[in-house]
């Protein structure tokens, strides 16, 4: 009998153990195709489709005093460095606070019209980015940006998509804004 009673709350526990896990929030967010002004202080950010593979065309950095957000803008085509209208090849996005860094991952990659060179020159006068790292594996067939910046951020990452045009994947920053507590 008291051999049943221990099975029982081994089982026991171990169902609890597992409603407990199945409840808690997955690591990785579909990226959504709208802004919806959700941002994230960690986590990683997954869209597009594995596949043929992908090109990126362009970055662009945008920055607005007023709203205090910088905006980062990757223009991806397909494998023949086509607009990818709906259909952008795989890309992965991690905000890591305790690095105060983001790393966008572009798998599949064909070829890239950006160097790091100009990457870098595009982030000399951002006021949230440290530094920038762009590495091109041509034997892995990827793309790794690291994004260092100066400060936490709370970032949003979003695609835009339409057809005949570059499949964008947007990446929203703001310095987090610390709280005290009264």
């Amino acid at each position: 009998m008291q051999h049943l009673v221990k099975r029982f709350i081994w089982s026991a526990a171990a169902i609890l153990l597992w409603a407990k896990t199945t409840e808690a929030a997955s690591p990785y967010k579909q990226t959504l195709t709208t802004k919806k002004n959700n941002y994230a202080l960690d986590g990683v950010f997954i869209g597009g489709k594995a596949g043929a593979g992908t090109s990126l065309l362009n970055v662009r950095r945008i920055f607005s005093p007023k709203a205090q957000m910088e905006r980062v803008v990757l223009d991806l085509g397909d494998k023949d460095a086509k607009p990818a209208g709906k259909n952008i090849g795989y890309f992965q996005v991690s905000l890591d606070s305790a690095e105060n860094r983001a790393v966008i991952d572009l798998s599949q990659l064909k070829l890239s019209r950006v160097s790091e060179k100009a990457v870098q020159n595009l982030f000399k006068k951002s006021p949230n980015v440290e530094k920038v790292n762009l590495t091109l594996d041509p034997e892995d067939k990827a793309a790794t940006m690291v994004i260092h910046f100066k400060r936490p951020v709370k970032m949003e990452v979003f695609q835009q998509l339409k057809a005949n045009e570059p499949g964008r994947v947007v990446l929203d920053f703001t310095p987090k804004v610390k709280t005290t507590k009264k």
